[in-house]
């Protein structure tokens, strides 16, 4: 993994300077990303249980985790670092850091053409799932390190500062307020963005998608603990801290736009 950390940082300089976070266009835009990498016959396995394209289900999660059968899902959101920077999955009676058990259970219960045996009702949930869990993970607020403030129990990430003169949580920031601010002249298009991010090479996108789920995790955790040491609570930020740091947020976009591909591949190119 280490080989496969210095070459993604290395090809993550070719990006163009753009700065990105999630909110709606963000998950949209991983999946737009992603969308152009599925193979004819991924496709066409996805269409029979999908009545839109994964673009239109990227958020889905976002509006169902509070409604009656999915308000376990709430936490599945987020993914969980400990103290030596493994990813160790719920840590929380209540479900806190989720993402990467239930992402690994998604895909378990579709691979291998075991997708084929299920009710379409279970694969269409399933789909989804994988589609935003993978994003989310690479949200670099979608992290709780067990090492910050409150350790284990306490979401650091929720601290308020002040932005552009208004309270608001850190975390609510890289989720997705930031992009407006930085480029209102693309409008929120994602083929805009898309067409800036998406520009690597079939090797380079198969060294940035390599590796498992726990993998990615880990790797995710590396590379996003920083932002605790950008901001701390009580700051006063805007939107040139976004600009200053955009390389982050661009190099996650990109590495789970990837990986969602590739996981979708492997699964339903059969």
């Amino acid at each position: 993994m280490k080989k496969y950390a210095l070459l993604a940082s290395a090809l993550f300089t070719l990006l163009p300077q753009i700065s990105i976070a999630w909110g709606g266009l963000g998950h949209r835009l991983i999946a737009r990303i992603a969308e152009r990498h599925i193979t004819p016959r991924t496709q066409a396995n996805l269409d029979r249980y999908l009545d839109h394209s994964i673009v239109e289900y990227s958020t889905w999660m976002d509006e169902f985790r509070t409604s009656p059968g999915y308000e376990m899902t709430t936490w599945w959101h987020m993914g969980t670092i400990d103290e030596n920077g493994e990813p160790c999955g719920t840590i929380r009676p209540n479900g806190d850091g989720d993402a990467l058990p239930q992402l690994i259970n998604a895909v378990e219960r579709l691979k291998d053409g075991k997708w084929r045996e299920l009710s379409d009702s279970t694969v269409n949930v399933n789909i989804k799932y994988i589609i935003h869990i993978i994003s989310d993970m690479h949200c670099p607020a979608h992290i709780f390190f067990s090492d910050l403030p409150g350790g284990r129990e306490n979401r650091y990430g929720w601290f308020r500062l002040n932005y552009n003169g208004k309270t608001e949580a850190y975390h609510g920031l890289w989720d997705g307020k930031s992009l407006s601010d930085v480029h209102p002249e693309w409008k929120g298009d994602i083929d805009i963005f898309r067409d800036n991010f998406d520009t690597f090479t079939d090797d380079e996108r198969r060294a940035l998608s390599a590796g498992t789920p726990t993998d990615w995790m880990r790797d995710c955790g590396q590379s996003c603990h920083v932002i605790y040491d950008w901001a701390k609570p009580g700051d006063s930020i805007d939107a040139r801290f976004f600009v200053e740091h955009k390389e982050l947020a661009q190099s996650q976009i990109v590495k789970a736009a990837y990986r969602l591909a590739r996981t979708l591949n492997e699964l339903f190119d059969n």
